[in-house]
């Protein structure tokens, strides 16, 4: 059982490295600065941007209650 659960979580650091490294080389959040995508206050856009990514990619979805 603890395999599992490591691999789960080695599978989700290396997505969210995938995601890290991709949004550096091209520079996502300089473009979306550009493109005046923000928000008022709270987390920042880059970092909602990217955990959307995370769930895509892992497979994983998001439901609001």
């Amino acid at each position: 059982m603890n395999s599992i659960i490591t691999d789960n979580s080695n599978a989700e650091h290396a997505i969210s490295s995938k995601i890290d490294n991709f949004f550096a080389k091209y520079s996502i959040s300089r473009l979306m600065k550009k493109s005046n995508f923000y928000k008022e206050g709270g987390i920042q856009c880059v970092v909602l941007l990217k955990e959307i990514f995370g769930l895509v990619f892992s497979g994983k979805t998001y439901s609001v209650p």
